[in-house]
């Protein structure tokens, strides 16, 4: 197979570039928010709110009787314990706008798809367009955005 050359600085150009304008648009449109329509914003980040707050005030019990009939608290341990993103959501001191730090989380997850899908590709694919666009289809498919 052939080695990468300066390809990766392509797709990492483009994605770079499609998520500053994407990001732009929503900071210089007056009162406009990002919302992305699945999980993220119907259940993943009021969880993460709820835990955030709870933790932050010292007040995390064993069980939770706000979400729903009760649920216990090892399970939100246990989701913020395996993901990246929402300990660095918890070692920020004070968040104000839980949407904006979930999109900034969710762009460094895209950049870091499309880098290591291409790498991946690299290894399996001959042709430079291949890599690229295939890079670019898993960095921007349906999964990774909702």
């Amino acid at each position: 197979m052939q080695k990468s050359g300066n390809g990766w600085k392509k797709v990492l150009a483009m994605l770079a570039v499609v998520l500053v304008v994407q990001y732009a648009g929503l900071k210089l449109i007056p009162g406009a928010r990002f919302y992305f329509q699945g999980d993220e914003t119907e259940e993943v980040i009021p969880m993460v709110m709820h835990f955030y707050r709870a933790i932050r005030s010292g007040s995390l019990g064993f069980w939770d009787w706000t979400s729903g009939f009760g649920v216990s608290n090892a399970i939100h341990l246990f989701t913020f314990l395996g993901s990246p993103g929402l300990l660095i959501i918890l070692a920020l001191p004070q968040i104000t706008d839980l949407f904006h730090v979930f999109y900034f989380l969710m762009c460094i997850a895209v950049l870091l798809t499309g880098l290591f899908s291409y790498f991946w590709l690299s290894r399996i694919v001959r042709s430079e367009k291949a890599r690229i666009t295939g890079s670019l289809i898993m960095a921007f498919s349906g999964w990774m955005m909702y």
